[in-house]
């Protein structure tokens, strides 16, 4: 194993014929054993990871839909953007195949103007709550609507309302992999099907 100490140096760890290089640019990368390398190129870590400093290099992908679209696997991790009035994303059905599975939905459109629904798989709902706007809210209750609270009941759709829509308004869900999807964050005010 070699080591450098200096800044933007690199450890060399080599187990068998894979080997790992951790680089130091703002800060310091520690990994432990690593477990496998997977057909994409990836590499599984069995153990903790611990980054201190600045991390390059990670990006999200947005996509900006037009029309009505239903989310598939592939869109997972992804923010999925709109700007067009009265559209629905279709979530997939929950499964332990996406447990964990992260999609972000924002409305691009001008203030006022967009509709934004997003709809579960007929026996999956939508949990949660998220903070309607950037105001405080001590008590936590929906009577005074800084709070948007999600009904939590199978098939019930989940929509970011017109007339008080802004623009940069969103919602993040992730699969739970049994019962629906859960409400991880978001801003602006959303409201569940009656």
């Amino acid at each position: 194993m070699r080591t450098k100490t200096e800044p933007n140096s690199f450890r060399r760890r080599t187990t068998g014929s894979l080997t790992a290089k951790l680089i130091e640019v703002i800060g310091v990368l520690y990994a432990s054993v690593i477990s496998e390398r997977t057909e994409g190129g990836g590499i599984t870590l069995d153990g903790d990871v611990v980054f201190d400093g600045i991390m390059t290099g990670q990006r999200l992908k947005l996509e900006t839909k037009t029309d009505n679209y239903t989310v598939t696997s592939a869109d997972f991790g992804k923010i999925l953007a709109i700007a067009t009035d009265g559209k629905t994303f279709t979530l997939p059905a929950v499964s332990s195949a996406n447990a964990g599975a992260l999609i972000t939905f924002v409305n691009t459109g001008a203030d006022g103007a967009v509709l934004l629904t997003v709809k579960p798989n007929a026996s999956d709902a939508i949990y949660g709550a998220l903070a309607s706007n950037t105001g405080g809210n001590e008590d936590a209750s929906t009577t005074d609507t800084l709070v948007s609270r999600s009904g939590g009941v199978d098939a019930k759709e989940w929509r970011n309302t017109k007339t008080t829509a802004k623009q940069g308004d969103y919602c993040q869900l992730m699969s739970d992999g049994e019962d629906g999807w859960w409400i991880v964050s978001g801003l602006g005010t959303w409201v569940s099907e009656g």
